[in-house]
């Protein structure tokens, strides 16, 4: 369930503060997630959204 949630919110979060929070911050932010939860689906995810931010 934990981790069904965290794909939704991820992505969510990641688009809301894409206009909020300053471009280094984000990329340290999801370099942060994809450590914590490192299912090769949400590593891969981040890596796609850091280079969609960049």
């Amino acid at each position: 369930m934990c981790v069904k949630i965290l794909y939704f919110k991820i992505p969510l979060f990641l688009l809301i503060s894409k206009y909020t929070i300053p471009h280094s911050l984000l990329i340290i932010l999801s370099g942060i997630v994809s450590l914590i939860k490192t299912p090769r689906k949400i590593f891969i995810f981040n890596l796609f959204t850091r280079y969609i931010i960049s």
